[in-house]
């Protein structure tokens, strides 16, 4: 497997995705009633696994323990945009997993977005730029929950790489508390993504107000 192909390309989805869900997201719209949805926690054996609490603005998480924090502030449209993107270990000579997490610094309000019309905002994103290197992607059902009181909207999707003949996995969380977009998203290839997954899965599921 050519381990630089696919960490190259995993910098240019980070990147990008995280220019993407700071474009046009600040101000939610109507949202479903929160008492009719599920509240998402979680395992709490991967909890134990977490790393210390990590704080950006007024929100915390716990990251996975042992991955390594890289702060990258991303300019779009002259604003400046808060990211911080998380690296896993390299694994049997397998350029590792990526873990991301966005929220705007500008609280101005702009385009009326729900959960779901972010998120399929940055599928449709997405699939432009999976187009340059997979002939096709797949996608989950939109899931919808709660985590810590705010409403998410989820997906998870796989596309083929032939360049480096494995499949890459991940996953989109989208939401807001107020006027904050807060997005997460993961992906890594096979077999890594197992446990990349699982593991960023639970940190996304300590989002809580600091």
């Amino acid at each position: 497997m050519n381990s630089k192909s696919w960490s190259g390309t995993a910098l240019i989805l980070g990147a990008t995705m995280a220019t993407m869900a700071a474009a046009g997201m600040a101000k939610p719209g109507p949202a479903a009633t929160k008492t009719t949805l599920p509240t998402w926690t979680p395992d709490s054996q991967l909890e134990q696994q977490l790393g210390i609490n990590t704080k950006m603005y007024d929100f915390a998480i716990h990251p996975p323990e042992g991955w390594t924090l890289i702060h990258q502030p991303i300019r779009e449209n002259g604003k400046l945009e808060h990211q911080f993107l998380w690296v896993g270990p390299k694994q049997n000579n397998v350029s590792p997993g990526m873990f991301l997490w966005t929220v705007p610094m500008s609280k101005k309000e702009r385009a009326r977005y729900t959960a779901d019309m972010a998120l399929k905002h940055l599928m449709t994103q997405l699939k432009g730029i999976v187009s340059m290197v997979s002939p096709t992607i797949t996608r989950s059902k939109t899931q919808r929950g709660i985590i810590g009181g705010d409403q998410f909207s989820r997906v998870y999707f796989k596309f083929p790489y032939p360049r480096i003949n494995n499949t890459v996995h991940g996953f989109l969380y989208t939401g807001y508390h107020g006027s904050r977009a807060i997005t997460f998203a993961a992906f890594d290839v096979e077999p890594g993504w197992t446990d990349t997954g699982a593991m960023c899965e639970a940190s996304v599921l300590t989002f809580h107000k600091a």
